[in-house]
């Protein structure tokens, strides 16, 4: 299964998140964060597949 890119574009997410990284970067330089995904929407099932998919995409 080969999907669309996920990210096409830096520009291509919030606000809230530059916003949150420029606290980390400039105020917390000592701290490590990390991301994860929440998939809020309950109907929402994701195959191993796809799975792999979008991983491939984000590395």
């Amino acid at each position: 299964m080969k999907l669309d890119p996920i990210v096409i574009s830096l520009l291509d997410t919030d606000l809230y998140k530059f916003n949150m990284d420029q606290v980390i970067f400039h105020k917390h330089t000592d701290l490590c964060g990390k991301y994860y995904f929440k998939c809020r929407n309950k109907d929402v099932k994701f195959t191993q597949e796809m799975l792999d998919e979008i991983n491939s995409q984000i590395d």
